[in-house]
């Protein structure tokens, strides 16, 4: 039978605000996406002597309750119909920064506003209290009828830094991005704000994140190898830490520090498998993974790597690109070993990859713990094969495309991944550029084209209205092959996909390799009702002249020609060039890879009217997708309410 506890810890996961269950010391036991945003705030706040009543309630010290939590705190033992009495919850209605979701369930700190904090018991002998932090006026968060009270100041001498961190668990290559704002009072208090008991001031936030500690972590491992007796794996530890850090403090100050790590730790989250766990540890600047069913050394070797890879993707706080590299300890476990030395010899080797300070990172430096001490990897990229795909590690992701107008998403494109068994989710960069013949190639993009209109059918039915239109990326053999594009056609149709709302994007490379035979199926496609994209535009050596000779639809604006454009005058030129020329051709233009609000501000100033990127949403599950096209069109307008705001304030 399910318990309260367990039940509750479900519920907070769907809050639409930040919520956790806590024990009576206030360590988190579960949270959701908006406890992180909050925590700083609420330890400065229990502490004070008006918040006693709250302090009692979580921790059961009536000393500190107010008249109406008495009987939640004092009640005696020796009572048996008082303690079937139901337990009030204490509130306090306070100042805490606002939350919205983002795509992939992370948070953003807003303005701060009046919210009700709530701490209830789940049951009347429950060690546990649910903890609610409900903003007044509703649960639309980006609302831009939010009045916020005044702003705190900054410390003096130092940036404030807002944590929104845009494309957290992406695999563009871009930068993710720490955005500067000077006097936001959320960066304020994130900037000074106190480190967790047992943590210094340099602390990875690990804790505020709701993750496990090393003595679950510990039970976790002694499971997985009482398993690993009877199916033969090698369950292994990985002690982790992040090199680079050091150097965003110095130069931006202890708020951005926090903040890339929050995004080092996503990335690390994401790239795990839903098996595999993460916990802390003692060191407030080192985490554990545990890798429960591989097979051995090698592959806790390809997974460090793979995710060394992931983590150094750049970063970005004002105009910096800050680097982080990261450090891994492994430990594998063996027949005669306890969990706790397995445990401990992962954070020795983590202890000797941070010892190397002279010895730059990039990716990850992966040290390997053995019976004859400590080595370092000498392996790199995991070891992939196509051969290895299996068609239902095939999956489709999809990432909207939205009008900039009014926030609708008017189109989906899909993406492949890979759903590896071992590495995770990977991306088609990562997997279609392997060596392979052109035969298997051809086989693996066409079950994507398969796996996405699949996907898309079931997607489009969680529409109310008219469903967003589908891009999809082919390559010039599905389209030249002798009845391709009637086979293409008749897939859309089976699954329910009407041809007209399909858009089929191709590179202007592959259109130029083999123009008059490709300028010919483009021209077919749009005989059968299907749009034309050309896509990364910008990228390589384009051609206007040849644009004009190419059965076109839609324009897809490559992310280099986006990249700093609010920073970049001559790059803002060349978009504004673009937008003309895109209007003049009569071609609908779709600008890919924004990632700020400054850029998504510069590009809708240009007169571009469709946006895709990271920074309304990230590639997701289909499950997921009409959730992201609410968050997209809540910044968008969010956008156009703070442009109008500063037209009128002007």
């Amino acid at each position: 039978m399910t318990s309260i506890a367990d039940t509750v810890t479900q519920v907070v996961a769907a809050m639409p605000h930040a919520a956790a269950v806590v024990d009576t010391s206030g360590v988190p036991q579960a949270v959701n996406a908006g406890w992180p945003i909050v925590i700083d705030d609420l330890i400065d706040m229990i502490a004070a002597d008006e918040a006693a009543p709250l302090r009692a309630a979580i921790t059961d010290d009536p000393g500190g309750a107010s008249d109406d939590g008495d009987d939640a705190d004092t009640r005696g033992h020796d009572s048996p119909e008082r303690t079937a009495q139901p337990v009030p919850a204490v509130a306090m209605t306070v100042l805490l920064p606002a939350v919205e979701r983002s795509p992939r369930g992370e948070v953003v700190a807003g303005e701060r506003i009046a919210t009700t904090v709530r701490v209830a018991r789940l049951a009347a002998d429950s060690p546990l209290r649910l903890v609610t932090c409900e903003p007044l006026g509703g649960r639309d968060l980006d609302g831009p009828d939010r009045v916020a009270p005044p702003a705190r100041t900054a410390r003096s001498g130092e940036p404030t830094i807002d944590l929104t961190v845009d494309g957290a668990s992406g695999r563009s290559g871009r930068p993710s991005r720490v955005e500067p704002s000077v006097g936001d009072p959320v960066a304020g208090r994130a900037a000074t704000a106190p480190a967790l008991p047992g943590s210094s001031g340099r602390a990875i936030p690990g804790r505020r994140m709701g993750l496990p500690d090393v003595a679950l972590f510990t039970e976790l491992l002694a499971h997985s190898m009482t398993l690993s007796e009877r199916h033969r794996f090698l369950p292994s530890v990985l002690a982790v830490g992040f090199s680079g850090l050091d150097e965003v403090e110095e130069q931006f100050g202890h708020a951005a520090r926090r903040g890339v790590a929050q995004e080092a730790i996503s990335r690390l989250r994401s790239g795990l498998r839903p098996g595999d766990v993460i916990a802390v540890t003692d060191d407030p600047e080192s985490l554990l993974v545990l890798l429960p069913d591989i097979d051995g050394e090698y592959l806790a070797e390809a997974v460090s790597h793979r995710l060394g890879a992931e983590i150094g993707r750049p970063y970005r706080v004002l105009s910096s690109r800050p680097k982080i590299g990261l450090l891994v300890g492994v430990a594998v476990s063996g027949e005669d070993r306890a969990p706790q030395a397995v445990v401990a010899s992962a954070i020795r080797a983590l202890a000797q990859a941070r010892g190397r300070v002279d010895d730059p990172v990039f990716g990850a430096r992966v040290m390997l713990a053995n019976d004859g001490g400590v080595a370092e990897s000498t392996s790199g990229r995991p070891d992939l094969d196509l051969a290895d795909l299996r068609d239902d590690e095939l999956v489709a992701y999809f990432q909207p495309i939205v009008d900039m107008h009014s926030g609708a998403a008017v189109a989906a494109e899909a993406l492949a991944r890979w759903r590896h068994p071992h590495y995770g989710m990977l991306s088609a960069g990562e997997f279609l550029n392997l060596p392979v013949n052109t035969e298997s190639l051809n086989l693996i993009c066409d079950q994507a084209l398969v796996r996405a209109v699949e996907s898309w059918a079931d997607v489009r039915d969680g529409f109310v209205g008219p469903p967003p239109k589908l891009f999809v990326n082919l390559r010039p053999d599905q389209l030249l092959g002798r009845g391709a594009i009637e086979r293409i056609y008749h897939l859309l149709v089976a699954n329910g996909v009407n041809p007209t709302d399909t858009v089929v994007e191709v590179t202007e490379e592959a259109v130029v390799a083999r123009f008059e035979d490709m300028v010919e199926a483009l021209r077919h496609l749009r005989r059968l009702g299907m749009r034309v994209a050309l896509d990364d535009f910008g990228s390589g050596h384009s051609s206007l002249g040849r644009l004009a000779s190419i059965p076109l639809d839609v324009l897809k604006i490559d992310k280099s020609l986006v990249s700093g454009c609010d920073t970049d005058h001559r790059g803002r030129q060349v978009l504004s060039a673009v937008s003309m020329m895109s209007r003049a051709l009569d071609l609908d233009c779709v600008v890919e890879g924004i990632e700020t609000a400054a850029e998504a501000a510069i590009v809708g100033e240009l007169g571009f009217r469709y946006a895709q990127g990271y920074y309304y949403a990230c590639p997701d599950a289909p499950e997921r997708f009409v959730d992201l096209t609410t968050v997209a069109a809540q910044k968008v307008r969010a956008d156009l309410a703070a442009a109008s705001a500063r037209v009128h304030g002007s």
